[in-house]
């Protein structure tokens, strides 16, 4: 009651209407005073800009940086190996010249001839060659010593990766570049297929036989046999692979081991026996435990010093290098596909009637 009476005769004195004009300057005072400590937006626009501005080019910058970075360290590793290759040219040169020698005077193919017209073949689970001193001894070793360095492989993963005499990933040694090149382009071309074509000849009018018919297939087995896919391949713990088939067009796997000083037998190459007919719907590698088949294990070919296999497409194969090896286990062998030409024989294969032509469609397209 006394409040309202006291409100009341400031009202008619007059006294609130005044401090309503101070309290609305002091409001007014105090909004000037904000706005003139802050910049007017069209500065504050400015100076946002300018920050993000500054912010992008910094983060060019440092992305910039990050690429001058790897670019740099790209380029000492290439210097470091072309520091390793000139320190085994220095050192290799009396392996270089010897291994030259011995290719003038054919002394090479004529082992390797010999070793493959005088191998044991096998018929569980397929025709099978197991060849004992591939090579010359003294010639072994100085493959196992050409193996080219790490950085020339092209990396597929953790535990696979290739090495191709025609494209190497960086600079090699000169006894490497002469010891791959000379294996994947004279011979094996020149004295390896022709050796096991002759070794095979009986199994294969039947092989295309079975895949085209008599028609077509005796006319596939007439074509020549070249080599394809020919690559040293590097791999390390934690590879596995399948049993499979490999591509149809494959008349032929061939499997060089390179062991080297130390290395043991194990993890080498496993064969299985498929049960059933094996019906291959497409052209790739077949897994026949995908499509519902059961693979019993035959034997293993142990990773043995100066050892090759050969196999007639038909057998199932399979590898592993189990994680829980040691961490720089390393295994080099060198593998290639022995088969007609492609062209040839996608010229023949247009002649099978369009059903069996669908399961080549991925060499065909």
């Amino acid at each position: 009651m006394v409040g309202r009476l006291f409100g009341a005769a400031l009202h008619r004195l007059g006294v609130v209407g005044q401090l309503r004009t101070l309290w609305r300057q002091d409001i007014q005072k105090s909004v000037a005073d904000r706005q003139a400590l802050q910049p007017p937006a069209e500065t504050e626009r400015k100076h946002w800009t300018a920050g993000e501005e500054s912010h992008a080019r910094v983060e060019q910058i440092t992305a910039q940086l990050a690429e001058l970075t790897e670019a740099c360290r790209k380029l000492e590793r290439r210097a470091y190996c072309l520091e390793q290759v000139i320190t085994r040219n220095r050192s290799e040169a009396d392996r270089l010249r010897d291994f030259r020698l011995a290719i003038d005077s054919g002394a090479i193919a004529r082992h390797v001839a010999h070793a493959i017209a005088t191998a044991p073949l096998t018929q569980d689970p397929a025709p099978m060659l197991t060849i004992d001193r591939m090579f010359p001894d003294e010639v072994y070793e100085t493959l196992v010593a050409a193996i080219p360095p790490v950085d020339a492989f092209v990396v597929n993963d953790r535990s696979k990766a290739n090495y191709h005499s025609r494209r190497p990933h960086t600079a090699v040694p000169d006894l490497s570049h002469l010891v791959w090149s000379y294996l994947d382009e004279d011979l094996i071309p020149g004295t390896i297929v022709p050796a096991l074509a002759q070794r095979f000849s009986a199994f294969v009018t039947g092989y295309y036989r079975d895949l085209f018919g008599a028609e077509v297939g005796a006319d596939v087995a007439a074509l020549p046999l070249e080599p394809t896919k020919g690559r040293l391949m590097l791999r390390r713990r934690g590879y596995h692979l399948d049993p499979h088939l490999d591509p149809k067009r494959v008349l032929l796997t061939a499997l060089l081991y390179f062991a080297r000083p130390g290395d043991s037998e194990a993890h080498g190459t496993a064969f299985y026996r498929v049960d059933g007919h094996v019906e291959r719907d497409h052209a790739t590698t077949y897994y026949p435990q995908q499509a519902g088949h059961r693979c019993e294990f035959v034997r293993a070919v142990p990773f043995r010093r100066n050892t090759a296999i050969v196999f007639l497409n038909t057998a199932a194969h399979g590898a592993d290098i189990p994680a829980t090896e040691a961490k720089d286990l390393e295994r080099y062998a060198m593998q290639f596909y022995i088969g007609p030409p492609v062209d040839a024989l996608k010229a023949l294969l247009h002649r099978l009637p369009e059903s069996q032509q669908r399961s080549w469609a991925q060499l065909l397209d």
